[in-house]
């Protein structure tokens, strides 16, 4: 899995903040669903949908069922972009 640069990571946390309409700060590498209760499979496509717009990649179908905790998305969206 690719490391994700500490701008990508406050890139990404900024999205999921924006999304899920919680403070970028209560947003770790180990927030997922369970932990953030607007967080739902609705709100995940447009996590998605939102994170392919912002960073400039494109996920497959694969991709986002890996992504399970914001650790996830950040490996995943360092590695498109590598």
């Amino acid at each position: 899995m690719t490391t994700p640069s500490a701008s990508l990571q406050a890139q990404i946390r900024s999205v999921l903040s924006e999304v899920l309409g919680v403070p970028a700060a209560s947003i770790s590498a180990a927030s997922s669903p369970a932990s953030i209760d607007a967080w739902d499979s609705v709100q995940h496509l447009s996590i998605v949908m939102a994170l392919e717009q912002a960073c400039g990649v494109q996920f497959e179908p694969e991709d986002i069922e890996k992504m399970k905790t914001v650790g996830d998305i950040e490996s995943i969206v360092a590695s498109k972009q590598a």
